[in-house]
């Protein structure tokens, strides 16, 4: 059974914690609940260790990872405790269908995105095409293992014998589309001299690429008469991040809208990764969850990893209003891909309101400031939206900053950067502080090496 006994208040890490027992059968947890005297800017209680850095910086030090653009706040302690006590159920499989859960995110998504007066969020209702709030029904959610893995059960649902995306963006779905069997994938570059703006040219170029598919007889494989409950679609997929990973720079809604369009009309299914979006100061103007309805070509990628910090209970979800895609996707992976305790965890994150309000606080005070130090440093720092922010160094940072406790993402990996690119997530003061003090570090030790 549970047992919540009387616990004394208990001071430590900036907050104070109320303790609570959770007794299993063969596992004893004692978590703590923080209570709203939290400081935002508390130092890391555990190191934020990324596995593999200490073994392979020789260090003792604990290592502070910017390389994972994920919540600085950690799990929040309603996450935990749900964790903790659905770990009792774990003798028994998950429901595969993940039904409670889906419930909830089609609930938390209506509350998500009312409508505004300008029109922005939304647009039409998802349901109905009438103006109103977001209406998304739990037939068009499908969970996963993460976003990873709906990215890859995507690409081997639509099998695309032909792909458009940015260059540079996630490597991930590049990956998915080759392990699809996609042969033709086309690369849009962003540009480093124009600040990865998505500008005319882009928006040109990426719709130009999204040329129609011809089957082996000649004729073009596209269905823009299908019906909204389905997309046979032709065989192309495009993939769009919003705001886009590593540069943090959007895609205005606009062009957003007719990149979707031409989606449509050419038979593509386009991806569209919203992952990031909460980090935007005003994610309801970009979002295209209201478009769902019109456009059953349209996916939409959400995950808990970045928002919530759980990047190790693997938890993400997908939007779609075509049951035959969502259905594709469900058959291109394993059955049970979502565990109990990960769809426990999502429920109680979807309740963690407040928490969510504090990480974005937090995200849009640190993130100018985090920027005019890197700047006052010499670097080149794109003006990203969300949670991180790509810069450009001229040395290698890598070993450097991790004999000092610290970790970046090295961004040579992507294609349309180099190795002297590096993206480095958005955490709270001191955590920043720290950053700034090594880099500083690191680049007078560089200009005494030249010297």
């Amino acid at each position: 059974g549970i047992h919540s006994p009387k616990a004394p208040l208990m001071e430590g890490g900036g907050a104070k914690r109320r303790g609570e027992f959770v007794r299993l059968p063969d596992l004893l947890i004692y978590s703590f609940q923080y209570q709203n005297t939290a400081k935002e800017e508390r130092e890391p209680v555990d190191g934020r260790e990324p596995g593999g850095y200490q073994a392979e910086g020789g260090t003792r030090r604990r290592v502070l990872d910017f390389s994972a653009s994920i919540s600085p706040l950690g799990v929040p302690w309603g996450v935990r405790r749900a964790i903790a006590r659905a770990a009792g159920q774990a003798d028994a499989y998950p429901d595969p269908l993940c039904r409670r859960l889906r419930a909830a995110i089609a609930a938390a998504e209506r509350d998500a995105w009312p409508r505004d007066t300008s029109g922005m969020a939304g647009g039409k209702d998802a349901g109905t095409g009438t103006a109103g709030a977001v209406s998304i029904p739990p037939e068009w959610v499908l969970c996963g293992n993460g976003a990873a893995d709906l990215i890859y059960r995507s690409a081997r649902a639509v099998r695309p014998a032909r792909a458009v995306l940015p260059a540079p963006t996630f490597s991930e779905y590049e990956s998915a589309l080759r392990d699809a069997g996609c042969g033709d994938i086309v690369r849009v570059p962003l540009l480093a001299e124009r600040g990865f703006q998505p500008e005319y040219s882009f928006f040109h170029q990426f719709m130009t690429a999204l040329t129609p598919i011809h089957s082996a007889d000649g004729s073009v494989l596209d269905r823009t008469d299908s019906p909204v409950q389905d997309w046979t679609g032709g065989h192309g997929m495009a993939f769009l991040c919003q705001p886009n990973n590593p540069t943090g720079i959007s895609i205005p809604r606009p062009l957003l809208l007719q990149i979707l369009e031409r989606c449509r009309e050419a038979g593509y299914t386009l991806a569209l990764d919203e992952c990031f979006l909460p980090f935007l100061d005003r994610p309801e103007d970009f979002t295209l969850s209201g478009c769902l309805g019109d456009y059953p070509n349209l996916l939409i990628l959400r995950s808990f990893t970045k928002l919530y910090g759980c990047a190790g209970v693997r938890l993400g979800y997908v939007l779609s209003s075509s049951g035959g895609l969502l259905d594709r996707m469900a058959r291109s992976g394993p059955p049970w891909a979502v565990s109990t305790l990960a769809q426990e965890a999502g429920l109680a994150a979807l309740r963690e309101r407040g928490y969510v309000q504090q990480v974005r606080r937090l995200i849009g005070r640190e993130r100018p400031r985090l920027r005019a130090g890197l700047d006052a440093l010499g670097l080149r720092t794109i003006p990203g939206e969300a949670n991180f922010l790509l810069f450009r160094a001229p040395c290698p940072l890598d070993a450097s900053l991790l004999e000092r406790g610290v970790v970046v993402r090295n961004c040579e990996n992507f294609p349309g950067l180099g190795e002297s690119w590096y993206r480095t997530a958005v955490r709270t003061g001191p955590e920043n502080r720290r950053l700034l003090g090594a880099l500083e570090e690191v680049l007078k030790q560089e200009t005494h090496r030249r010297i």
